[in-house]
């Protein structure tokens, strides 16, 4: 049987869980990465869970639609590539008892021989950065290495969990709080090569020679870190206020701690990309962020949104974020925040019509892609205004309208042609006539689509181009599937 119908029938989401355990039984080594993103049926994710071949266990471990209290499981995982794969989605709720065995994980990768114990804790606070729940836990947990990297987020831990630290029962913990809370990097022990190296000790408390030797040389990327270091010397940051590169000054605009002098300075900044940072600073008023503005060419990371516009896709989302902080910044005067809301886990949803409706593309592209009760009007519209990263998630998501899609299927842009498929009413000869399109994505579309008759999809397996789109086609029918196996 080709790789290729294999690998739809595996993804196709009508097949039943026997087949699935069939198929993994059987070619669990060639097809374990295509279960990493479909839904999995209870049995097939108790065969997963102990089936001998590692690529099996690590489509299961990656799998972000799969409970993290059933992945973390995989922890135990003699494979480190296994346990590797194990992570979590920030934008869904983390259950406290899974917590402390995916924090565990990392540990065991470096113990797997995977990663070195350094390469693991850099591993580890990147996590914890990335999502800064996991910080009060790792900081109370019970292996020590977990522990020590809690250690590089000081500011985030509460007073009790930051003198159980400095007093911990393991000599490395103690160790890793002395050198990243109370003493203060050395000029001679700052690494001299740029990197994560370099900035993490630029993050810790510095000495008044390292402070100056920075100064001194004038490294943007150096002095962006120290100006976001909560122990750099006021007088450092009053200096870096008026520096001439504007990523260093918009860098100040993110502390918390600036004077109102220092606040209004930067709200008077000639550079935009300045001013639209410290717009969003808490200090300000409501009736201060209206008068400021926010120009949108100048938003690193986002843009303007328009319909040219291409994105990476990794807007930060901050799990700390509060309800009560998101219900404010979605009634903000400044977009800044409101996309910064549209995108939080934490938004009511009785602001998601609000957002929905929101004047800025930015706002709505930013809550179709991260809220998962986007009303449907909005998924479609954000489609046909957004061209960048994570616009086919769009079509996936279960609110999607497929009504009235057909009337696209003459348009000249083929991603909305291939929109044809999701519309159950389509007349059936013109899906027929887009199967011959010219462009692939849209004949890979209309293959996969429910749309078609189920003889017409069988008779596509044998279509070299449109097999695996065929084999994922709910339409096809079991007796079908099953013939393909055995």
């Amino acid at each position: 049987m080709p790789t290729a119908v294999l690998e739809g029938l595996i993804r196709n989401l009508a097949a039943p869980a026997e087949l699935l355990i069939r198929l993994i039984d059987q070619h669990g080594k060639d097809l374990g990465s295509e279960l990493t993103s479909r839904p999995l049926p209870a049995p097939v994710i108790d065969v997963m869970l102990r089936h001998p071949e590692r690529e099996v266990r690590s489509g299961l471990a990656g799998n972000l639609d799969v409970d993290l209290r059933i992945r973390v499981r995989m922890v135990d995982d003699p494979d480190p590539i296994v346990i590797a794969r194990v992570r979590h989605d920030r934008r869904k709720p983390l259950p406290p008892e899974a917590v402390g065995p995916y924090l565990e994980g990392f540990d065991r990768v470096a113990a797997g021989g995977l990663l070195n114990a350094r390469e693991a804790r850099q591993e580890l606070c990147l996590a914890m950065a990335d999502d800064r729940r996991l910080v009060t836990p790792a900081a109370r947990h019970p292996n020590p290495n977990v522990r020590a990297a809690a250690v590089f987020f000081e500011q985030q831990l509460t007073p009790a969990d930051r003198a159980a630290l400095q007093k911990d029962r393991t000599e490395p913990v103690r160790q890793a709080f002395e050198d990243r809370v109370e003493r203060a990097t050395e000029l001679a022990e700052l690494t001299p090569e740029p990197g994560f190296g370099r900035w993490m000790q630029l993050g810790r408390p510095l000495t008044r020679e390292v402070v100056d030797h920075v100064l001194a040389q004038g490294d943007p990327n150096d002095l962006t870190v120290i100006a976001t270091n909560p122990h750099a010397p006021a007088d450092a940051v009053a200096t870096l206020i008026s520096h001439p590169a504007p990523e260093v000054r918009s860098a100040i605009a993110h502390r918390d701690d600036l004077t109102a002098r220092q606040v209004t300075r930067l709200f008077g900044d000639p550079d935009p990309v300045v001013r639209n940072a410290i717009s969003v600073h808490p200090t300000l008023t409501e009736e201060e962020r209206a008068a400021m503005g926010v120009d949108l060419r100048h938003v690193p990371g986002e843009g303007d949104f328009g319909p040219d516009c291409e994105h990476s896709g990794s807007w930060r989302v901050d799990p700390a974020w509060t309800v009560e902080e998101v219900t404010q910044w979605a009634r903000s005067s400044n977009v800044l925040l409101r996309r910064r809301a549209a995108r939080s886990p934490e938004l009511p949803p009785a602001l998601v019509p609000v957002l929905a409706a929101d004047g800025d593309a930015g706002v709505r592209i930013l809550l179709a892609l991260h809220c998962a009760d986007a009303p449907p009007h909005l998924l479609l519209r954000s489609y046909l205004e957004y061209t960048g990263c994570g616009r086919d998630t769009l079509l996936r998501k279960p609110g999607f309208p497929g009504a009235g899609l057909a009337r696209y299927w003459r348009d000249p842009d083929p991603a909305l042609r291939l929109l044809v498929a999701f519309d159950p009413d389509a007349e059936p000869s013109i899906v027929d006539a887009l199967l011959y399109d010219t462009d692939a994505d849209v004949r890979q579309a209309i293959a996969a689509s429910p749309q078609l008759p189920p003889k017409q999809v069988v008779a596509l397996l044998d279509d070299p181009g449109l097999a695996r789109a065929a084999a994922s086609n709910p339409a096809l029918p079991v007796e079908v599937m099953w013939q393909l196996v055995n």
